[in-house]
């Protein structure tokens, strides 16, 4: 039997370990459609991200998604900007500085934010980010720098403690570890444990995370029937690879 999971930003991991997509000005809510489609930005021989397809909210407000009942507090110095996203070749590009501006109905810019990226599926959407603005937007545009993402495994873990955790699991803990002294951004990494029977276990996650990280996961096999395990990163693969 083998038992297999993709996480994004794993909760199992015990310390602060998240997947960043947008990593600043975080909105929760719906939206409404901005008037015409985000500029693209593709840099010759440089990965980065295309933003598309523009939602805007104005003025902004903490209404979760589909909820008919405005909250109080609506506050009309802000709006909320979503784009679609997609990588601007087959390769990952890392965590990238993306410019958000914002129009009104005469072509003036209202509002300007920096957000920060990092998007390891291929294809997404960026989470709302909250910009200030001097007036009601209409329109929204989004570019993004060049990124930079190094190969490699990018983080290595301590040696890896199993203990027992009830009577049928295993608790794997570790230390996560920069590969380097420059930080990693997102990895694809993997747990397998090989138990005695020869079966394996196999938990597959992404990780962003600060050096020094606590790893903790469970494996569904008592701990006397464990025989191994091994914890690997690798860089967020290519579209088509492998």
């Amino acid at each position: 039997m083998r038992w297999s999971r993709s996480v994004i930003g794993a909760a199992s991991l015990a310390v602060g370990v998240a997947v960043g997509f947008a990593l600043a000005g975080v909105i929760p809510g719906g939206s409404r459609a901005g008037v015409r489609e985000a500029a693209a930005q593709e840099v010759a021989g440089q990965d980065t991200y295309i933003l598309s397809d523009p939602d805007l909210r104005y003025p902004y407000h903490s209404a979760p998604p589909g909820e008919s009942t405005v909250p109080t507090g609506v506050d009309p110095t802000r709006a909320g900007v979503s784009f679609a996203t997609a990588w601007s070749g087959t390769r990952f590009p890392g965590q990238v500085w993306c410019t958000v501006v914002l129009t009104d109905a005469a072509g003036d810019v209202v509002g300007v934010e920096r957000v920060a990226v990092a998007n390891p599926n291929p294809t997404g959407r960026i989470p709302w980010v909250a910009v200030k603005v001097a007036g009601e937007p209409t329109e929204a545009e989004g570019t993004c720098e060049p990124g930079y993402y190094e190969p490699g495994p990018g983080y290595t873990f301590a040696e890896p403690l199993v203990r027992p955790d009830g009577p049928r699991g295993s608790a794997v803990s570790s230390t996560v570890h920069w590969a380097t002294e420059d930080y990693p951004g997102v990895r694809a990494c993997e747990l397998r444990a090989v138990l005695r029977n020869g079966e394996d276990h196999v938990f597959r996650f992404t990780l962003d995370a600060p050096d020094g990280t606590a790893f903790l996961e469970t494996i569904p096999a008592a701990v006397e029937d464990v025989q191994r395990v091994a914890i690997s990163c690798s860089e967020i693969p290519e579209v088509g690879a492998g």
